[in-house]
């Protein structure tokens, strides 16, 4: 398997912590996806100007926020006034399936260390079965003439974010296992954010790691398990985006831009 984390695929620029590259993954024909065409991230809400600027300066013209309206409106961000980017929202859960997401959460025993994967494996699933609309606008969106490079987020851009970008990959012929491997991904980016800003008691950065985090968080299994869910009951990615509303040159559109 490819080196996943190489150098070029994690950018780092202070305020934002999982902002990735899905580039120079190979694929199925033996070809590879494009540098610089997909970023994918967290919310970018605690960028300086300046930083705006150095997220900028990846040629970023379109950005799909899939934040709900609450956290919308609670952190707010402009790329600059005269930014070339387009802004794109789409609550990429709605407000029932997140109040759903939140009710299983706790009762698959909370945010609790070790009790998320049951939550996502069930949720993932489900976003993929009925939030066909808002994922057939989302790459509509990408399919537009100019969109590239775009950048999709989330607030921490793991799950909403994940899907997206493994339908994306999914689409242009990635294996499963590299898909899953670049969801898992999350684990070494989200760490210090976690010890930052979470604050988990009684754990520290050197107790508490990466491949804690990734084991807790974002295990590579729950994504397969999606897929799984998608070429079984769909027939594959190309067929579930059909499925949702995606038209064939719109796919066609993508599979180039992705693609070197």
């Amino acid at each position: 398997m490819d080196d996943l984390f190489d150098s070029r695929r994690h950018i780092k620029i202070d305020g934002i912590y999982n902002l990735r590259d899905i580039g120079g993954y190979r694929t199925r024909d033996n070809r590879r996806t494009r540098w610089r065409a997909f970023f994918r991230s967290d919310s970018p809400h605690r960028l300086t100007p300046e930083a705006q600027a150095t997220l900028l300066s990846h040629g970023i013209k379109t950005v799909v926020d899939f934040r709900d309206y609450s956290h919308k409106s609670q952190w707010e961000y402009r790329l600059g006034e005269n930014a070339a980017a387009r802004y794109v929202h789409l609550d990429l859960l709605g407000e029932r399936l997140l109040a759903d997401w939140l009710a299983l959460e706790e009762q698959n025993g909370g945010r609790l260390l070790g009790n998320q994967v049951k939550t996502l494996t069930a949720m993932y699933r489900r976003t993929i079965d009925e939030r066909q609309e808002q994922i057939a606008a989302t790459m509509s969106a990408l399919a537009r003439p100019g969109a590239m490079p775009a950048m999709v987020h989330c607030v921490v851009g793991k799950d909403r974010t994940g899907l997206v970008s493994a339908l994306s990959l999914g689409l242009v012929g990635v294996p499963e296992e590299t898909i899953a491997q670049d969801y898992a991904l999350s684990g070494r980016c989200l760490v210090e954010s976690y010890h930052t800003y979470i604050k988990p008691p009684g754990l520290t950065p050197a107790t508490y790691t990466w491949e804690h985090y990734q084991r807790d968080f974002c295990p590579p299994e729950v994504m397969l398990s999606t897929l799984d869910h998608i070429i079984k009951t769909y027939g594959g990615v190309a067929e579930y985006l059909l499925t949702a509303g995606v038209t064939e040159q719109q796919l066609n559109t993508l599979r180039r831009a992705l693609v070197e």
